[in-house]
């Protein structure tokens, strides 16, 4: 990492921490924070930015995503998982929280839950192409 990017990423946590002052309820300030903690791995940290933004808007997609791809990352899958279900729960045809849950069942070799997970979407949708298309078919 340069010299530039390591300036632009402190300027940014200080305007997200200076939004996070302004606008306490909102949870993009968190996100930012977050955001920018997994940039500099610092996995623990961006979980704690992920959770707080939850914590304000607890239907935050975006949020579940993120913290879904960050347990990925340290190798929880079943944590990534729950992450995913949050989502789909809320919105059972988001498409990246489908493909990501996906993904995850698949990379910890649970092909056979996968396929399940599939054709359960199928049958609640029969004009899902994204589940069709990941199946095969």
């Amino acid at each position: 990492m340069g010299l530039l990017d390591d300036m632009l990423r402190r300027e940014a946590v200080r305007a997200a921490e200076e939004a996070q002052r302004l606008a306490p309820s909102s949870p993009q300030p968190y996100a930012l924070l977050g955001q920018i903690h997994v940039a500099r791995n610092d996995f623990p940290k961006a979980q704690e930015m992920f959770a707080k933004a939850l914590e304000v808007a607890p239907q935050f997609s975006q949020m579940h995503m993120a913290l879904g791809q960050l347990y990925n990352l340290e190798g929880k899958p079943d944590a990534a998982l729950r992450e995913y279900e949050a989502v789909l729960l809320a919105n059972p045809k988001h498409p990246a929280a489908l493909l990501r849950k996906v993904a995850t069942l698949l990379r910890d070799r649970k092909q056979d839950e996968a396929i399940a997970y599939l054709q359960q979407v199928i049958a609640r949708d029969s004009r899902n192409a994204q589940a069709r298309t990941l199946l095969g078919g």
